[in-house]
């Protein structure tokens, strides 16, 4: 899931701090950000290692992001 793209188009082709984003019952988990663009079938992580993963609770993620 892209979190921040470029300001100007909003396009992934100019890049993108992306991060996985994994849902259960109870929590909601941000993992694995990394540098993404739509050219490149990899997704660099190096430069975020060591960033995260940040946990939030399902029912108060839910009701800002609903």
């Amino acid at each position: 899931m892209p979190l921040f793209v470029c300001p100007e188009c909003g396009d992934l082709g100019c890049g993108a701090v992306t991060v996985v984003v994994e849902r259960t019952a109870d929590e909601v988990v941000w993992r694995d950000f990394g540098w993404q663009t739509d050219y490149d079938p990899e997704v660099s992580r190096e430069s975020y290692a060591g960033l995260g993963p940040f946990r939030f609770a399902r029912a108060q993620y839910d009701s800002v992001f609903s």
